[in-house]
Protein backbone atom coordinates (compact mmCIF):
# COMPACT_ATOMS: atom_id res chain seq x y z
CA UNK A 1 0.00 0.00 0.00
CA UNK A 2 1.41 3.39 -1.01
CA UNK A 3 0.88 6.64 0.91
CA UNK A 4 0.01 9.27 -1.69
CA UNK A 5 -0.60 12.97 -1.68
CA UNK A 6 -3.71 13.69 -3.75
CA UNK A 7 -2.74 14.95 -7.20
CA UNK A 8 -6.09 16.70 -7.70
CA UNK A 9 -5.72 18.50 -4.37
CA UNK A 10 -2.39 19.97 -5.44
CA UNK A 11 -3.78 21.02 -8.82
CA UNK A 12 -6.63 22.81 -7.05
CA UNK A 13 -4.07 24.53 -4.81
CA UNK A 14 -2.26 25.80 -7.89
CA UNK A 15 -5.53 27.13 -9.30
CA UNK A 16 -5.95 29.32 -6.20
CA UNK A 17 -3.09 31.58 -7.26
CA UNK A 18 -3.93 35.30 -7.08
CA UNK A 19 -5.97 36.61 -9.97
CA UNK A 20 -3.46 39.44 -10.31
CA UNK A 21 -1.04 37.15 -12.12
CA UNK A 22 -0.89 38.96 -15.43
CA UNK A 23 1.44 39.29 -18.33
CA UNK A 24 3.64 42.31 -18.00
CA UNK A 25 3.48 44.95 -20.68
CA UNK A 26 6.38 47.05 -21.79
CA UNK A 27 5.86 50.63 -22.93
CA UNK A 28 7.34 51.21 -26.36
CA UNK A 29 7.99 54.84 -27.27
CA UNK A 30 8.57 55.51 -30.94
CA UNK A 31 9.46 58.85 -32.48
CA UNK A 32 6.81 60.69 -34.54
CA UNK A 33 8.14 59.33 -37.83
CA UNK A 34 7.56 55.74 -36.69
CA UNK A 35 4.74 56.00 -34.15
CA UNK A 36 1.41 54.31 -34.79
CA UNK A 37 -0.59 57.18 -33.23
CA UNK A 38 0.75 60.68 -33.90
CA UNK A 39 -0.23 64.30 -34.62
CA UNK A 40 2.37 66.55 -36.23
CA UNK A 41 2.25 70.32 -36.60
CA UNK A 42 4.35 73.45 -36.84
CA UNK A 43 4.28 75.80 -33.84
CA UNK A 44 4.23 79.55 -34.50
CA UNK A 45 4.14 82.67 -32.31
CA UNK A 46 3.67 86.39 -32.83
CA UNK A 47 1.78 89.45 -31.61
CA UNK A 48 -1.65 90.92 -32.19
CA UNK A 49 -1.18 94.41 -30.91
CA UNK A 50 0.48 93.99 -27.54
CA UNK A 51 -0.89 90.49 -26.99
CA UNK A 52 1.22 87.40 -27.79
CA UNK A 53 -0.55 84.82 -29.92
CA UNK A 54 0.28 81.22 -30.75
CA UNK A 55 -0.95 79.01 -33.54
CA UNK A 56 -0.21 75.78 -35.40
CA UNK A 57 -0.32 74.96 -39.08
CA UNK A 58 0.84 72.13 -41.38
CA UNK A 59 -1.16 69.73 -39.23
CA UNK A 60 -1.11 66.02 -40.13
CA UNK A 61 -2.05 62.89 -38.22
CA UNK A 62 -1.73 59.11 -38.32
CA UNK A 63 -3.89 56.77 -36.23
CA UNK A 64 -5.63 59.73 -34.52
CA UNK A 65 -8.66 61.15 -36.30
CA UNK A 66 -10.55 64.33 -35.51
CA UNK A 67 -13.20 66.49 -37.15
CA UNK A 68 -11.71 69.92 -36.52
CA UNK A 69 -8.98 71.55 -34.48
CA UNK A 70 -8.29 74.98 -33.04
CA UNK A 71 -5.38 76.44 -34.97
CA UNK A 72 -5.17 79.27 -32.44
CA UNK A 73 -3.83 78.12 -29.08
CA UNK A 74 -5.16 78.91 -25.63
CA UNK A 75 -2.30 80.51 -23.69
CA UNK A 76 -2.11 79.96 -19.92
CA UNK A 77 -0.07 82.77 -18.36
CA UNK A 78 0.38 80.79 -15.13
CA UNK A 79 1.94 77.68 -16.69
CA UNK A 80 3.21 79.53 -19.78
CA UNK A 81 1.93 76.72 -21.96
CA UNK A 82 -0.33 76.77 -25.00
CA UNK A 83 -3.21 74.30 -25.46
CA UNK A 84 -4.61 73.19 -28.81
CA UNK A 85 -7.97 71.43 -29.01
CA UNK A 86 -8.67 68.62 -31.49
CA UNK A 87 -12.43 68.17 -31.68
CA UNK A 88 -14.15 64.75 -31.73
CA UNK A 89 -10.83 62.92 -31.73
CA UNK A 90 -10.80 59.13 -31.75
CA UNK A 91 -8.43 56.23 -32.32
CA UNK A 92 -8.61 52.56 -33.17
CA UNK A 93 -8.92 50.94 -30.70
CA UNK A 94 -10.95 53.76 -29.09
CA UNK A 95 -9.43 53.39 -25.61
CA UNK A 96 -6.03 54.55 -26.91
CA UNK A 97 -7.31 58.13 -27.00
CA UNK A 98 -7.45 58.12 -23.19
CA UNK A 99 -3.77 57.26 -22.76
CA UNK A 100 -1.01 59.74 -22.17
CA UNK A 101 0.51 61.81 -24.96
CA UNK A 102 4.22 62.48 -25.39
CA UNK A 103 5.35 65.85 -26.72
CA UNK A 104 8.19 65.88 -29.26
CA UNK A 105 10.23 68.72 -30.71
CA UNK A 106 13.17 68.77 -33.10
CA UNK A 107 16.67 69.64 -31.95
CA UNK A 108 19.24 71.67 -33.84
CA UNK A 109 20.23 68.58 -35.84
CA UNK A 110 16.65 68.00 -36.98
CA UNK A 111 16.18 64.91 -34.79
CA UNK A 112 12.96 64.29 -32.86
CA UNK A 113 13.48 64.47 -29.09
CA UNK A 114 11.04 64.17 -26.21
CA UNK A 115 10.34 67.40 -24.42
CA UNK A 116 11.68 67.30 -20.88
CA UNK A 117 8.74 69.15 -19.33
CA UNK A 118 5.58 67.29 -18.42
CA UNK A 119 2.60 68.60 -20.38
CA UNK A 120 -1.07 68.12 -19.65
CA UNK A 121 -1.98 66.30 -22.86
CA UNK A 122 -5.21 64.35 -22.52
CA UNK A 123 -8.75 63.73 -23.66
CA UNK A 124 -11.18 65.79 -21.65
CA UNK A 125 -14.74 67.00 -21.69
CA UNK A 126 -15.02 70.43 -23.22
CA UNK A 127 -16.46 71.99 -20.08
CA UNK A 128 -17.03 75.36 -21.71
CA UNK A 129 -19.51 73.97 -24.25
CA UNK A 130 -23.17 73.18 -23.63
CA UNK A 131 -24.71 69.91 -24.80
CA UNK A 132 -28.53 69.70 -24.56
CA UNK A 133 -30.30 66.32 -24.31
CA UNK A 134 -33.98 65.41 -23.93
CA UNK A 135 -35.26 61.91 -23.20
CA UNK A 136 -38.81 61.07 -24.38
CA UNK A 137 -40.01 57.85 -22.70
CA UNK A 138 -43.07 55.71 -23.38
CA UNK A 139 -45.29 55.20 -20.31
CA UNK A 140 -48.25 53.63 -22.12
CA UNK A 141 -50.24 50.74 -20.66
CA UNK A 142 -48.73 48.15 -23.01
CA UNK A 143 -45.39 48.60 -21.24
CA UNK A 144 -46.66 46.80 -18.14
CA UNK A 145 -49.71 44.79 -19.19
CA UNK A 146 -50.01 41.16 -18.04
CA UNK A 147 -47.21 41.53 -15.53
CA UNK A 148 -44.68 42.67 -18.15
CA UNK A 149 -41.35 43.98 -16.83
CA UNK A 150 -40.78 46.11 -19.94
CA UNK A 151 -41.50 49.39 -18.23
CA UNK A 152 -39.13 48.63 -15.35
CA UNK A 153 -36.37 47.68 -17.81
CA UNK A 154 -36.98 50.85 -19.83
CA UNK A 155 -36.84 53.02 -16.72
CA UNK A 156 -33.60 51.42 -15.51
CA UNK A 157 -32.07 51.90 -18.96
CA UNK A 158 -33.01 55.58 -18.86
CA UNK A 159 -31.42 55.91 -15.41
CA UNK A 160 -28.20 54.34 -16.68
CA UNK A 161 -28.23 56.72 -19.64
CA UNK A 162 -28.59 59.66 -17.29
CA UNK A 163 -25.81 58.38 -15.01
CA UNK A 164 -23.45 57.99 -17.97
CA UNK A 165 -23.93 61.62 -18.93
CA UNK A 166 -23.60 62.75 -15.32
CA UNK A 167 -20.13 61.22 -14.95
CA UNK A 168 -18.91 63.71 -17.55
CA UNK A 169 -20.88 66.71 -16.35
CA UNK A 170 -20.97 66.69 -12.56
CA UNK A 171 -18.18 69.22 -12.07
CA UNK A 172 -19.47 71.87 -14.47
CA UNK A 173 -23.05 71.01 -15.39
CA UNK A 174 -22.32 71.73 -19.05
CA UNK A 175 -24.61 68.87 -20.14
CA UNK A 176 -28.26 69.96 -19.87
CA UNK A 177 -30.92 67.25 -19.60
CA UNK A 178 -34.72 67.18 -19.76
CA UNK A 179 -37.18 64.26 -19.49
CA UNK A 180 -40.69 63.74 -20.85
CA UNK A 181 -42.73 60.70 -19.90
CA UNK A 182 -45.74 60.17 -22.14
CA UNK A 183 -48.85 58.18 -22.88
CA UNK A 184 -51.62 60.75 -23.31
CA UNK A 185 -50.87 64.36 -24.19
CA UNK A 186 -52.04 65.39 -20.72
CA UNK A 187 -49.67 62.92 -19.06
CA UNK A 188 -46.81 64.25 -21.22
CA UNK A 189 -47.53 67.82 -20.15
CA UNK A 190 -47.70 66.84 -16.48
CA UNK A 191 -44.58 64.62 -16.57
CA UNK A 192 -42.19 66.93 -18.36
CA UNK A 193 -39.31 68.65 -16.59
CA UNK A 194 -40.56 71.86 -18.32
CA UNK A 195 -36.96 72.89 -18.95
CA UNK A 196 -33.53 71.37 -19.22
CA UNK A 197 -31.44 71.19 -16.07
CA UNK A 198 -27.64 71.49 -15.92
CA UNK A 199 -26.50 68.03 -14.89
CA UNK A 200 -24.93 68.92 -11.55
CA UNK A 201 -25.14 66.64 -8.53
CA UNK A 202 -28.31 68.23 -7.20
CA UNK A 203 -30.05 68.22 -10.58
CA UNK A 204 -28.88 64.68 -11.26
CA UNK A 205 -30.71 63.54 -8.12
CA UNK A 206 -33.79 65.53 -9.18
CA UNK A 207 -33.82 64.00 -12.66
CA UNK A 208 -33.42 60.49 -11.24
CA UNK A 209 -36.45 61.10 -9.00
CA UNK A 210 -38.38 62.35 -12.03
CA UNK A 211 -37.65 59.16 -13.99
CA UNK A 212 -38.40 56.94 -10.98
CA UNK A 213 -41.71 58.77 -10.60
CA UNK A 214 -42.89 57.82 -14.09
CA UNK A 215 -45.55 55.09 -14.18
CA UNK A 216 -47.05 52.93 -16.89
CA UNK A 217 -50.77 53.78 -16.85
CA UNK A 218 -53.05 50.84 -17.56
CA UNK A 219 -55.26 51.32 -20.63
CA UNK A 220 -53.51 54.52 -21.72
CA UNK A 221 -52.50 55.27 -25.30
CA UNK A 222 -49.45 56.60 -27.11
CA UNK A 223 -49.06 60.31 -27.92
CA UNK A 224 -45.64 59.78 -29.51
CA UNK A 225 -45.46 62.64 -32.04
CA UNK A 226 -46.78 65.22 -29.61
CA UNK A 227 -44.23 64.22 -26.96
CA UNK A 228 -41.29 64.25 -29.39
CA UNK A 229 -42.43 67.67 -30.60
CA UNK A 230 -42.50 68.91 -27.00
CA UNK A 231 -38.99 67.55 -26.49
CA UNK A 232 -37.78 69.50 -29.52
CA UNK A 233 -39.32 72.63 -28.06
CA UNK A 234 -37.44 72.08 -24.79
CA UNK A 235 -34.19 71.93 -26.75
CA UNK A 236 -34.97 75.16 -28.54
CA UNK A 237 -35.92 76.88 -25.30
CA UNK A 238 -32.63 75.80 -23.73
CA UNK A 239 -30.66 77.25 -26.64
CA UNK A 240 -32.60 80.51 -26.44
CA UNK A 241 -31.80 80.79 -22.72
CA UNK A 242 -28.02 80.54 -23.13
CA UNK A 243 -26.16 83.70 -22.04
CA UNK A 244 -23.72 83.18 -24.91
CA UNK A 245 -24.69 81.19 -28.01
CA UNK A 246 -21.00 80.57 -28.67
CA UNK A 247 -21.15 78.18 -25.74
CA UNK A 248 -23.62 75.94 -27.59
CA UNK A 249 -22.19 72.63 -28.80
CA UNK A 250 -25.26 70.70 -30.01
CA UNK A 251 -28.36 68.82 -28.90
CA UNK A 252 -30.02 65.41 -29.01
CA UNK A 253 -33.49 63.87 -28.80
CA UNK A 254 -33.40 60.32 -27.40
CA UNK A 255 -36.81 58.62 -27.58
CA UNK A 256 -38.33 55.21 -26.87
CA UNK A 257 -41.73 53.70 -27.77
CA UNK A 258 -43.29 50.25 -27.87
CA UNK A 259 -46.22 51.01 -30.15
CA UNK A 260 -47.90 53.18 -32.74
CA UNK A 261 -49.07 56.71 -32.06
CA UNK A 262 -52.85 56.83 -31.53
CA UNK A 263 -53.40 60.03 -29.51
CA UNK A 264 -51.26 62.93 -30.79
CA UNK A 265 -52.96 66.28 -31.38
CA UNK A 266 -52.09 69.86 -30.56
CA UNK A 267 -54.87 72.43 -30.40
CA UNK A 268 -52.39 75.32 -30.11
CA UNK A 269 -50.92 74.34 -33.47
CA UNK A 270 -54.37 73.59 -34.85
CA UNK A 271 -53.50 69.94 -35.38
CA UNK A 272 -56.53 67.81 -34.53
CA UNK A 273 -55.79 64.39 -36.04
CA UNK A 274 -52.94 61.91 -36.45
CA UNK A 275 -52.69 62.27 -40.22
CA UNK A 276 -52.01 65.99 -39.97
CA UNK A 277 -49.59 65.48 -37.08
CA UNK A 278 -47.64 62.91 -39.09
CA UNK A 279 -47.37 65.37 -41.99
CA UNK A 280 -46.25 68.10 -39.61
CA UNK A 281 -43.56 65.83 -38.11
CA UNK A 282 -42.33 64.81 -41.55
CA UNK A 283 -41.97 68.45 -42.54
CA UNK A 284 -40.27 69.34 -39.26
CA UNK A 285 -37.98 66.37 -38.83
CA UNK A 286 -37.23 65.10 -42.31
CA UNK A 287 -38.04 67.34 -45.27
CA UNK A 288 -35.89 70.08 -43.83
CA UNK A 289 -32.70 69.51 -41.84
CA UNK A 290 -33.48 69.84 -38.17
CA UNK A 291 -31.03 72.32 -36.65
CA UNK A 292 -30.69 74.38 -33.53
CA UNK A 293 -28.11 77.14 -33.45
CA UNK A 294 -26.87 76.08 -36.88
CA UNK A 295 -25.99 72.61 -35.62
CA UNK A 296 -27.99 69.47 -36.51
CA UNK A 297 -29.99 67.80 -33.76
CA UNK A 298 -28.99 64.19 -33.11
CA UNK A 299 -32.26 62.20 -33.34
CA UNK A 300 -32.72 58.65 -32.09
CA UNK A 301 -35.99 56.74 -31.72
CA UNK A 302 -35.67 53.24 -30.28
CA UNK A 303 -38.68 51.09 -31.16
CA UNK A 304 -39.74 47.84 -29.52
CA UNK A 305 -42.83 45.85 -30.39
CA UNK A 306 -44.94 45.76 -27.24
CA UNK A 307 -46.48 42.60 -25.82
CA UNK A 308 -49.99 43.33 -27.10
CA UNK A 309 -49.03 45.11 -30.33
CA UNK A 310 -49.99 42.96 -33.33
CA UNK A 311 -47.62 42.65 -36.26
CA UNK A 312 -49.73 44.76 -38.64
CA UNK A 313 -49.86 47.64 -36.19
CA UNK A 314 -46.12 47.36 -35.60
CA UNK A 315 -45.30 47.37 -39.31
CA UNK A 316 -47.51 50.41 -39.80
CA UNK A 317 -45.71 52.20 -36.97
CA UNK A 318 -42.29 51.40 -38.45
CA UNK A 319 -43.39 52.71 -41.84
CA UNK A 320 -44.61 55.98 -40.33
CA UNK A 321 -41.68 56.73 -38.00
CA UNK A 322 -39.10 56.06 -40.71
CA UNK A 323 -40.66 58.92 -42.69
CA UNK A 324 -40.13 61.12 -39.63
CA UNK A 325 -36.76 59.79 -38.41
CA UNK A 326 -35.61 59.43 -41.99
CA UNK A 327 -31.91 59.98 -41.37
CA UNK A 328 -29.96 56.74 -41.61
CA UNK A 329 -29.61 55.18 -38.17
CA UNK A 330 -32.11 57.56 -36.54
CA UNK A 331 -34.74 54.82 -36.04
CA UNK A 332 -33.33 51.89 -34.05
CA UNK A 333 -35.62 48.82 -33.85
CA UNK A 334 -34.85 46.22 -31.18
CA UNK A 335 -36.22 42.70 -30.83
CA UNK A 336 -35.67 42.29 -27.09
CA UNK A 337 -36.36 44.92 -24.46
CA UNK A 338 -33.11 43.94 -22.74
CA UNK A 339 -31.25 45.45 -25.72
CA UNK A 340 -32.46 48.92 -24.79
CA UNK A 341 -29.80 49.47 -22.14
CA UNK A 342 -27.03 48.71 -24.63
CA UNK A 343 -28.53 51.04 -27.27
CA UNK A 344 -28.92 53.87 -24.75
CA UNK A 345 -25.32 53.31 -23.60
CA UNK A 346 -24.07 53.59 -27.18
CA UNK A 347 -25.99 56.84 -27.65
CA UNK A 348 -24.58 58.24 -24.40
CA UNK A 349 -21.07 57.28 -25.51
CA UNK A 350 -21.53 59.09 -28.82
CA UNK A 351 -22.86 62.21 -27.13
CA UNK A 352 -19.98 62.27 -24.67
CA UNK A 353 -17.48 61.74 -27.46
CA UNK A 354 -18.98 64.58 -29.46
CA UNK A 355 -18.44 66.90 -26.52
CA UNK A 356 -14.83 65.89 -25.91
CA UNK A 357 -11.60 67.26 -27.27
CA UNK A 358 -8.05 66.03 -27.34
CA UNK A 359 -6.07 68.75 -25.58
CA UNK A 360 -2.42 68.97 -26.66
CA UNK A 361 -0.02 71.37 -24.95
CA UNK A 362 3.24 73.00 -25.96
CA UNK A 363 5.50 75.29 -23.88
CA UNK A 364 5.02 78.80 -25.26
CA UNK A 365 8.71 79.36 -26.02
CA UNK A 366 8.84 76.50 -28.56
CA UNK A 367 8.57 77.17 -32.28
CA UNK A 368 8.98 74.93 -35.28
CA UNK A 369 8.01 71.25 -35.69
CA UNK A 370 6.13 69.66 -32.80
CA UNK A 371 4.37 66.32 -32.46
CA UNK A 372 2.34 64.32 -29.97
CA UNK A 373 2.45 60.52 -29.89
CA UNK A 374 0.61 57.85 -27.91
CA UNK A 375 2.93 55.14 -26.53
CA UNK A 376 2.57 51.60 -27.78
CA UNK A 377 2.61 48.61 -25.46
CA UNK A 378 4.00 45.18 -26.05
CA UNK A 379 3.94 42.11 -23.90
CA UNK A 380 7.16 41.70 -22.01
CA UNK A 381 9.55 39.45 -23.86
CA UNK A 382 9.47 35.87 -22.66
CA UNK A 383 12.46 35.20 -20.45
CA UNK A 384 13.86 31.86 -19.45
CA UNK A 385 16.22 31.20 -16.58
CA UNK A 386 18.25 28.33 -15.24
CA UNK A 387 18.70 27.74 -11.54
CA UNK A 388 20.49 25.28 -9.31
CA UNK A 389 19.11 24.29 -5.93
CA UNK A 390 19.09 21.87 -3.05
CA UNK A 391 15.94 19.86 -2.38
CA UNK A 392 15.05 18.07 0.84
CA UNK A 393 12.05 15.81 0.97
CA UNK A 394 10.24 12.86 2.48
CA UNK A 395 9.13 9.75 0.67
CA UNK A 396 6.92 6.96 1.95
CA UNK A 397 6.09 3.51 0.69
CA UNK A 398 5.40 -0.14 1.39
CA UNK A 399 7.89 -2.85 0.48
CA UNK A 400 8.07 -6.61 0.26
CA UNK A 401 11.46 -6.57 -1.41
CA UNK A 402 15.05 -6.43 -0.30
CA UNK A 403 16.06 -2.76 -0.24
CA UNK A 404 19.34 -1.33 1.01
CA UNK A 405 20.36 2.08 2.12
CA UNK A 406 21.59 2.85 -1.39
CA UNK A 407 18.11 3.45 -2.71
CA UNK A 408 15.66 6.25 -2.22
CA UNK A 409 12.96 7.44 -4.59
CA UNK A 410 14.46 10.89 -4.88
CA UNK A 411 18.08 11.57 -4.05
CA UNK A 412 20.51 10.48 -1.39
CA UNK A 413 19.39 8.15 1.38
CA UNK A 414 19.68 9.61 4.86
CA UNK A 415 17.46 7.49 7.08
CA UNK A 416 14.40 5.29 7.01
CA UNK A 417 11.88 4.59 9.71
CA UNK A 418 9.97 1.32 9.60
CA UNK A 419 6.77 0.36 11.35
CA UNK A 420 8.74 -2.16 13.29
CA UNK A 421 11.05 0.52 14.62
CA UNK A 422 14.29 2.06 13.50
CA UNK A 423 16.22 -0.49 11.46
CA UNK A 424 19.96 0.00 11.59
CA UNK A 425 20.79 -3.32 9.93
CA UNK A 426 20.91 -2.16 6.35
CA UNK A 427 21.14 -5.71 4.94
CA UNK A 428 17.94 -7.01 6.55
CA UNK A 429 15.12 -7.78 4.06
CA UNK A 430 12.19 -5.39 4.39
CA UNK A 431 9.31 -7.82 4.21
CA UNK A 432 5.89 -6.18 4.23
CA UNK A 433 7.11 -3.05 5.95
CA UNK A 434 6.05 0.55 5.45
CA UNK A 435 8.81 3.11 5.54
CA UNK A 436 9.42 6.83 5.63
CA UNK A 437 12.56 8.20 4.06
CA UNK A 438 14.27 11.59 4.17
CA UNK A 439 16.40 12.49 1.18
CA UNK A 440 18.23 15.34 -0.47
CA UNK A 441 19.18 16.06 -4.04
CA UNK A 442 20.84 18.70 -6.13
CA UNK A 443 18.45 19.99 -8.79
CA UNK A 444 18.74 22.01 -11.95
CA UNK A 445 15.67 24.01 -12.97
CA UNK A 446 14.84 25.49 -16.35
CA UNK A 447 11.81 27.81 -16.59
CA UNK A 448 10.25 29.70 -19.49
CA UNK A 449 7.57 32.39 -19.32
CA UNK A 450 4.05 31.15 -20.16
CA UNK A 451 5.39 28.24 -22.18
CA UNK A 452 5.43 24.53 -21.47
CA UNK A 453 9.03 23.43 -21.57
CA UNK A 454 10.63 20.06 -20.84
CA UNK A 455 12.89 20.31 -17.84
CA UNK A 456 15.26 17.94 -16.16
CA UNK A 457 16.17 18.02 -12.50
CA UNK A 458 17.69 15.88 -9.77
CA UNK A 459 21.42 15.42 -10.11
CA UNK A 460 22.02 13.29 -7.04
CA UNK A 461 24.89 13.90 -4.67
CA UNK A 462 27.53 11.14 -4.79
CA UNK A 463 26.78 7.86 -3.03
CA UNK A 464 29.61 6.05 -1.26
CA UNK A 465 28.35 2.50 -1.95
CA UNK A 466 27.12 1.52 -5.39
CA UNK A 467 27.82 4.84 -7.14
CA UNK A 468 25.23 7.34 -8.23
CA UNK A 469 21.96 7.08 -10.08
CA UNK A 470 19.89 9.76 -11.77
CA UNK A 471 16.23 10.54 -11.19
CA UNK A 472 14.84 12.64 -14.06
CA UNK A 473 11.89 14.96 -13.48
CA UNK A 474 10.22 15.56 -16.83
CA UNK A 475 8.32 18.91 -17.07
CA UNK A 476 6.62 21.02 -18.02
CA UNK A 477 7.50 23.98 -15.83
CA UNK A 478 5.67 27.27 -16.39
CA UNK A 479 6.75 30.67 -15.15
CA UNK A 480 4.19 33.45 -14.62
CA UNK A 481 5.85 36.81 -14.11
CA UNK A 482 4.07 39.15 -11.69
CA UNK A 483 3.89 42.92 -11.92
CA UNK A 484 6.59 43.29 -9.27
CA UNK A 485 8.94 41.14 -11.41
CA UNK A 486 8.80 38.18 -9.08
CA UNK A 487 7.28 34.99 -10.49
CA UNK A 488 5.03 32.05 -9.73
CA UNK A 489 6.35 28.71 -10.98
CA UNK A 490 4.08 25.77 -11.76
CA UNK A 491 5.02 22.32 -12.93
CA UNK A 492 3.72 18.79 -13.33
CA UNK A 493 5.33 15.68 -14.73
CA UNK A 494 6.96 12.34 -13.99
CA UNK A 495 9.88 10.98 -12.00
CA UNK A 496 11.68 8.49 -14.20
CA UNK A 497 14.03 6.29 -12.16
CA UNK A 498 17.11 4.84 -13.85
CA UNK A 499 19.14 2.67 -11.54
CA UNK A 500 17.79 0.11 -9.13
CA UNK A 501 14.35 -0.03 -10.73
CA UNK A 502 14.90 1.04 -14.36
CA UNK A 503 12.13 2.71 -16.35
CA UNK A 504 9.75 3.14 -13.44
CA UNK A 505 8.05 6.46 -12.81
CA UNK A 506 5.71 8.33 -10.53
CA UNK A 507 3.98 11.63 -11.10
CA UNK A 508 4.73 14.90 -9.33
CA UNK A 509 3.47 18.46 -9.14
CA UNK A 510 5.45 21.53 -8.38
CA UNK A 511 4.64 24.98 -6.98
CA UNK A 512 7.35 27.56 -6.58
CA UNK A 513 7.99 31.24 -6.07
CA UNK A 514 10.90 33.19 -7.49
CA UNK A 515 11.77 36.43 -5.74
CA UNK A 516 12.80 39.59 -7.53
CA UNK A 517 16.30 38.54 -6.56
CA UNK A 518 17.86 35.39 -8.08
CA UNK A 519 16.65 33.25 -5.16
CA UNK A 520 13.63 30.98 -5.36
CA UNK A 521 11.81 28.39 -3.27
CA UNK A 522 9.63 25.48 -4.28
CA UNK A 523 7.27 22.85 -2.95
CA UNK A 524 7.07 19.58 -4.86
CA UNK A 525 4.92 16.53 -4.28
CA UNK A 526 4.44 13.22 -6.02
CA UNK A 527 2.96 9.79 -5.75
CA UNK A 528 5.29 8.77 -2.92
CA UNK A 529 7.23 11.88 -2.13
CA UNK A 530 7.02 15.54 -1.25
CA UNK A 531 9.56 18.12 -0.21
CA UNK A 532 10.83 21.68 -0.07
CA UNK A 533 13.60 23.21 -2.11
CA UNK A 534 15.60 26.39 -2.23
CA UNK A 535 17.73 27.54 -5.11
CA UNK A 536 19.57 30.27 -6.92
CA UNK A 537 19.06 31.20 -10.56
CA UNK A 538 22.37 31.29 -12.34
CA UNK A 539 21.22 32.37 -15.83
CA UNK A 540 18.58 34.94 -16.74
CA UNK A 541 16.96 35.12 -13.33
CA UNK A 542 18.20 38.44 -12.00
Amino acid sequence: MKHRLSFSAIVMLAMLLPSTVTAQKTEVIKDPDNAKWVIKASMNSGFRGDRPVYWIDSVSAKGIRFKTYSSDGDYNSYTEKVSFSFKDAYTTPPEKINERLILWTKNSKGKWVQDAEKTDNRMKIDSTKILSVVMVLDCSGSMSEDGSKNFEIMRNSALNFLDSLYRYSRSTGNIHVGVIGFNTTVYADNHSTKKLLPLTRQNHDQLRKHILGLQSIEGSGTALYYSIDQGLQLLRNDYDSLPDINLYNGSALVCFTDGKDNLSKDIKKKITNLKDYLTYMQNTFCKQELEIGGKPVLKRLVGFRGKNVDIDEWNSMVEDVTTVFCEEGAFVPITKIEQLNSVFSDIARRLIQSNMSLICQVPSAITGPVAWTIPEYEKASKKSWVGIGLDAGVHTGYSDEYWTSDYSSNGVFIWKYYTGGLNIDLTTPLDNKTYVGLNTAMSVYYCYDFTASTTWEGLELPNDREGTYVCFRVGPILKYTLNNKSAIILGAGLYVHQYYIPNTSTYYVYLGYKFKSPWYINLHAGEETFGLGVGYSILGGK
